[in-house]
């Protein structure tokens, strides 16, 4: 049981960081839609993936930073902080509910990574904090809030088989 639980943390890494990196620049900078981080709507479901989320966003944004892709080297502090304290607020909020959806779960990886991320490209990019956080926070809003809600019955029906 142990080794099936490694085995769907390490999926759900390489999971996150293949789908970041595919989505290329678009996954990091200014205006970003990181599909990846769809996967925090796994903590709806238990606090233990917001561990195997975060050390996706971590490899992700190491791999963006070697590669050029990401020019931040603070977003492998920033970023992955951001994308863990999301996990924690997912998971804090799951039971409450707005007619059976969690949209209070759901709603937090977008104001957080707003705010968080926004900050650090503010200090980089010197531009409007305020436009910056528009930005950020609606990308966030396509990735886990609106594709969230779409798939997070599906997930929760297929990841429930292997926690077991």
């Amino acid at each position: 049981m142990e080794n099936k639980r490694i085995s769907v943390y390490g999926i759900i890494i390489a999971s996150y960081t293949a789908i970041s990196l595919l989505g290329g620049n678009f996954s990091f900078g200014m205006i970003q839609i990181r599909i990846a981080e769809l996967l925090l709507v796994l903590c709806l479901y238990d606090k233990r993936f917001i561990v195997p989320v975060t050390l996706g966003c971590f490899v992700t944004n190491m791999i963006g930073v070697m590669s050029g892709m990401n020019p931040l080297i603070i977003d492998l502090v920033i970023g992955t902080l951001a994308t863990f304290l999301s996990g924690i607020f997912v998971y804090l909020f799951r039971n409450i509910r707005f007619h059976s959806l969690p949209l209070l779960s759901l709603i937090m990886p977008v104001i957080i990574n707003a705010v968080m991320i926004a900050w650090e490209l503010y200090l980089y990019f010197n531009i409007d904090f305020l436009l910056l956080a528009l930005y950020v926070g609606a990308g966030e809003m396509i990735s886990v809030f609106i594709l969230g809600l779409l798939l997070y019955k599906p997930i929760g029906k297929t990841i429930s088989k292997y926690m077991e």
